[in-house]
């Protein structure tokens, strides 16, 4: 939505959006500006907060029903479990834990793709960590349900980042504008 506001508003803007799992380095890959979630640790990023948003795991009712809800993180290991990327875009090897920790995890069903992540956890693939942002609407309209959710999860700061420099471009400025007005990316 916020994309299409700013089309509106400045048909001229280009837009070009890339889907990473890894963050991208702005200036020598030549991007204007990145929305990550996660932790940045490069000091010469600028960071703005855009909202905090919760990551835990899920799974369809169907998966559910026919190999039961698992009733610890222990029990995980005789599920099947579809893992996403990490941020340097390796196959995820753990999950984390609530309140802190690490829980290590396997799996037959891996990609960087989230949407593929959450199209398996729909079809009763098994069971997936996936933000809310992700998986919003599945769990809405019962196609998904969480799993484990006082156990397994974190909460992931969404910031809009970019390069320190003197001026910003005015094309950068009013994109961070339009997503700072926007409501909350999620929770």
């Amino acid at each position: 939505p916020v994309c299409m506001r700013l089309r509106a508003a400045h048909p001229k803007l280009a837009i070009e959006i890339v889907a990473n799992v890894h963050l991208v380095a702005l200036r020598s890959e030549g991007f204007d500006l990145a929305i990550w979630a996660g932790e940045v640790r490069d000091p010469d990023l600028v960071c703005r907060k855009l909202a905090v948003g919760h990551v835990g795991l899920v799974a369809s009712p169907g998966y559910l029903q026919r190999r039961g809800a698992p009733d610890s993180v222990a029990a995980l290991a005789s599920h099947d479990l579809l893992r996403g990327h990490n941020s340097r875009n390796q196959p995820r090897t753990w999950w984390p834990l609530l309140p802190s920790g690490r829980a290590r995890v396997d799996g037959t069903f891996v990609t960087n793709d989230h949407a593929l992540l959450l199209a398996a956890a729909v079809q009763g693939q098994g069971i997936a960590l996936l933000a809310d942002l992700t998986c919003e609407a599945a769990l809405a309209n019962g196609q998904l349900r969480r799993v484990l959710e006082h156990q397994v999860g974190n909460d992931a700061v969404v910031s809009v980042i970019v390069a320190q420099r003197a001026l910003l471009p005015l094309r950068v400025r009013v994109v961070i504008d339009a997503l700072l007005e926007s409501q909350p990316l999620v929770r």
